[in-house]
């Protein structure tokens, strides 16, 4: 397994314990990143129940992915907390399912994992 220690990830797109983004939070966790999860009003107990269940201390935000001042205020509060993101992860539903794996540089991202997933 990858050597994550002291990299932070911030995910988007947690819905509950079987959703792609929450494994891939799972994993960088395992990793020993940081990891700071998002959620909706209507996630929030189910997400924050799972993060308790597989021990994950996390910074948890409600963020609506369509307000751009959320997102900056998640990222701020992230950033404010545990220093810079290595990893972002951004799951979209539409009409397929996408997940998106950003690396981020020296203030600027770089995807570098777009790919559809088959449901």
């Amino acid at each position: 397994m990858i050597d994550n220690k002291n990299k932070v990830a911030v995910i988007f797109g947690v819905r509950n314990e079987s959703s792609i983004a929450f494994q891939i939070a799972l994993k960088l966790h395992l990793s020993g990143c940081k990891v700071a999860v998002s959620y909706t009003q209507e996630t929030k107990n189910d997400v924050l129940e799972i993060l308790k269940l597989h021990q994950i201390e996390s910074i948890t935000q409600e963020v609506d992915v369509k307000n751009e001042q959320e997102i900056a205020s998640f990222l701020n509060q992230v950033f404010t907390n545990c220093g810079p993101t290595y990893y972002m992860v951004w799951l979209m539903a539409t009409k397929m399912y996408y997940a998106i794996l950003f690396t981020v540089q020296r203030k600027s991202l770089q995807a570098i994992s777009i790919f559809p997933l088959k449901i």
